[in-house]
């Protein structure tokens, strides 16, 4: 497995293990935690899709300030966010990719997402990640139809 790979896994399981009811900016960009050991201190993360315009989170978010500040916005309108199932890793010296399922509540509805991050390396840390993600509500709404089906 390519150290790169590795390196997106490991970044997986620990985001996946977050309490995110509750979640403490402070220890999550500990200088000796793995989200700060992986990704470089200039990271650019992008928010792609019609949908991140909605919520305030589309476009380019730069440092550890930014990003900390993202986690948030994320947080306050997608409860419960929780990273549950990596189907994917792949990455060579320069790039990387992964797709994933999350899940969470948005506006009272149980969502799935799924998610493909692309990542660019620098010295061996994460220096940019594209977000694309798609949610997919599980519930039906009171009328019948079928509420957002993703975006």
């Amino acid at each position: 497995m390519h150290s790169n790979e590795k390196l997106l896994r490991d970044l997986f399981e620990m985001m996946s293990s977050l309490d995110t009811s509750d979640l403490d900016m402070g220890a999550l960009f500990n200088p000796e935690g793995i989200l700060v050991k992986s990704i470089t201190p200039d990271i650019s993360w992008r928010m792609v899709g019609e949908h991140t315009k909605e919520t305030g989170v589309y476009g380019v978010h730069k440092g550890y300030g930014e990003v900390a500040n993202l986690f948030v916005q994320v947080n306050s309108y997608l409860e419960n966010y929780q990273m549950t199932e990596l189907v994917s890793a792949t990455a060579n010296d320069d790039m990387g990719v992964t797709l994933f399922r999350s899940s969470g509540v948005d506006n009272g509805e149980p969502v799935d997402i799924e998610e493909v991050w692309v990542f660019r390396f620098r010295d061996g840390q994460i220096s940019e990640i594209w977000d694309y993600n798609r949610i997919i509500h599980l519930q039906m709404v009171e009328d019948g139809e079928r509420g957002r089906t993703g975006y």
